[in-house]
C-alpha cells in the first residue's frame, strides 16, 4: 500500500535528510515570518534549487522543531506522507530571534491548502474520494504523538494535483507536527492515549486497511530505531528532560494506539 507519494528527486533528499540530523548547506531566508499562517510564524527558505519552510521564528518555551524533525524521521520510516526534515542552527537568526529551526521540504511543485480545496465543493468530495487511504493512515501516526493540531485545521494538509482527473494521481503531505508530544506529555500522563479524529474525510469513510497496516508498522518498531531518533537530536533543539519524557512516551503509546482506535473504529482488527 503506497501511501507516500512523492517525487523521486524529494525522495533522494528525504532520504539524506534521514540520516543527516542537521543541514550544513548555506540558506536564506526568502519570505517573511507569518506570510503562510500558522502560529509558529515560519517563513521560506532557499539553497540553491531546494526550498523549504523554517519554523519556528520566535522563541517558545516547547521544542517545537525537534517535534517536526521526530515526526518526519519517523513517518519516513513508516512510509507516511510527512514532508522531509532536517534541522538548522542559524547562530544569528536572518529572520526572528529562534536561532534552532526545522526546515520543511515541499515536496510538489505546486501545493493547495485543504481550506482552498472546500471552496470547491465537487473537488472536496472528489479529492475525499481519493485521499480515503491516507487519511486513514495518519490516524494512528498522529495518535501516536499526540498530535493536538490536525482535526479542523484547514492549513496542515497540502494536495497536489496536476489536473481534475481521477486518474491523476493526488499527491497528499500532511504538514504541522509543532503542537503534539510535549504540548501536553511535559504537564499530563502519557499513559492516556485518546484517538486523535480522522481529517478530512468521514469516519464512516475510514479505510481500515490502511489504518491497520500503519498501526501495525508502529507497534512493530524497534525501541532502539525510535530512542536513536529522539536521542540523536542536538541539545539545543531539545533537553535531557524533555528527551527522556518524549522516548518514554513513544515506547508506551506504540503498543495502546490499536486499543484507542477500536474504540472508535470498532472494525480495527
Amino acid at each position: 500500500m503506497e501511501l507516500r507519494n512523492f517525487p523521486k528527486d524529494v525522495e533522494v533528499i528525504a532520504s539524506s535528510w534521514r540520516r543527516n540530523v542537521i543541514t550544513v548547506d548555506p540558506w536564506k531566508p526568502t519570505g517573511i515570518p507569518g506570510a503562510a499562517g500558522g502560529e509558529a510564524q515560519g517563513y521560506y527558505v532557499t539553497s540553491g534549487t531546494v526550498n523549504a519552510y523554517a519554523k519556528p521564528s520566535k522563541l517558545d518555551p516547547l521544542p517545537k522543531a525537534a517535534h517536526e524533525k521526530i515526526a518526519s524521521d519517523l513517518a519516513f520510516d513508516i512510509g507516511l506522507p510527512v514532508p522531509p526534515a532536517t534541522l538548522l542552527n542559524w547562530g544569528k537568526p536572518p529572520v526572528g530571534d529562534q536561532p534552532h529551526v526545522v526546515l520543511s521540504l515541499i515536496p510538489f511543485l505546486s501545493v493547495h491548502k485543504w481550506g482552498e480545496i472546500k471552496a470547491v465543493p465537487s473537488l472536496e468530495a472528489q479529492l475525499k474520494q481519493e485521499m480515503r487511504s491516507v487519511a486513514s493512515a495518519i490516524v494512528p501516526f498522529d495518535t501516536w504523538l499526540g498530535n493536538q493540531d490536525r482535526v479542523n485545521n484547514d492549513g496542515n494538509i497540502l494536495v497536489s494535483k496536476d489536473k481534475v482527473d481521477p486518474a491523476t494521481k493526488l499527491g497528499v503531505v500532511y504538514v504541522d507536527f509543532s503542537n503534539s508530544m510535549l504540548v501536553r506529555w511535559r504537564s499530563s500522563d502519557f499513559e492516556t492515549v485518546d484517538a486523535i479524529g480522522i481529517y478530512p474525510i468521514d469516519p464512516k469513510d475510514v479505510d481500515i486497511s490502511a489504518m491497520d497496516v500503519v498501526t501495525s508498522k508502529i507497534e512493530t518498531m524497534q525501541d532502539e530505531e525510535i530512542k536513536a531518533v529522539v536521542n540523536g537530536l542536538p541539545n539545543e533543539f531539545i533537553d535531557d528532560s524533555d528527551r527522556r519524557i518524549v522516548q518514554d512516551a513513544l515506547l508506551f503509546r506504540k503498543s495502546n494506539i490499536r486499543a484507542a482506535l477500536k474504540k472508535i473504529y470498532g472494525a480495527l482488527p
